[in-house]
């Protein structure tokens, strides 16, 4: 799994922005490896399947204010 993120403020810019705005941003990558799952055919019945791959996840966040 890896994982980053990072935010800033935007201040100062009057007359457009009066108040503070944060914003964060979050990234994650978590690589699930390659398995192959046998199962017993007398007790649990159906195939054998696999399982793995990537997942990816993104956040992002304001805040505002008043």
């Amino acid at each position: 799994m890896l994982a980053a993120g990072g935010g800033v403020t935007l201040a100062d810019w009057a007359p457009i922005l009066t108040r503070p705005i944060d914003l964060d941003l979050a990234l994650q990558w978590h690589h699930v490896a390659h398995q192959l799952t046998q199962k017993q055919i007398d007790t649990f019945p159906g195939e054998a399947f696999s399982s793995g791959g990537n997942i990816f996840h993104a956040g992002v966040s304001a805040t505002v204010r008043f």
